[in-house]
């Protein structure tokens, strides 16, 4: 058994740490916050930490207590607008998502989330709009150009479908949603 001034494996680890499980690192973020209750990247890795345990509730005033802490955060605004559109509320995704946008954000991610809400209220040319501006931050990420081609194949343009889905296998071979669609459109289509 350790004495009362022998410090735990544990105690001893550096902030960095990356925990095996998110209850692992849940665990390692409260002891970090008890100690520093205004770092707002503490409360967005516990939000995470949270989402991945399936806490949403408490990963949402985690993120909010982050934005409070830094309202410039860009980072912050898109997993709050990532957050907002796991529950079906895409007037606040899109606010935080434009917010997130207008902080200047580097993800590919912000004008992707941005262009699915666009896709699933049929607001096609915003949609692509949004595509193309995710797919320009990250050319080697398929699944940008995949979206352009399933917006296509939704409009019933079978043909630039089928260019997009062989543009984003060019990026990579294995990309399973692309081989789907194309089999899927050549079924449909010969």
């Amino acid at each position: 058994a350790a004495t009362p001034n022998e410090q735990t494996p544990s105690a001893l680890a550096p902030i960095d740490t990356v925990a095996e499980t998110p209850e692992a690192q849940l665990a390692m973020l409260n002891r970090q916050l008890q100690k520093d209750d205004k770092d707002y990247g503490l409360y967005q890795q516990r939000s995470e930490a949270y989402f991945l345990l399936d806490s949403l509730d408490l990963a949402v005033a985690d993120i909010e207590k982050a934005i409070q802490l830094y309202e410039e955060g860009p980072e912050l605004h898109y997993w709050r607008g990532f957050l907002a559109y796991v529950q079906d509320d895409t007037a606040l995704a899109m606010k935080e998502l434009r917010v997130a946008e207008g902080l200047g954000s580097q993800r590919p991610e912000v004008p992707y989330q941005i262009g699915q809400i666009f896709f699933l209220q049929k607001k096609y040319p915003q949609a692509m709009e949004a595509y193309k501006t995710a797919a320009r931050k990250d050319a080697y990420d398929p699944q940008y150009i995949f979206a352009q081609g399933f917006l296509e194949e939704s409009r019933g343009a079978f043909d630039k479908a089928v260019q997009l889905y062989k543009q984003s296998l060019g990026i990579d071979s294995s990309f399973a949603k692309s081989l789907t669609r194309l089999h899927d459109v050549y079924l449909e289509e010969y």
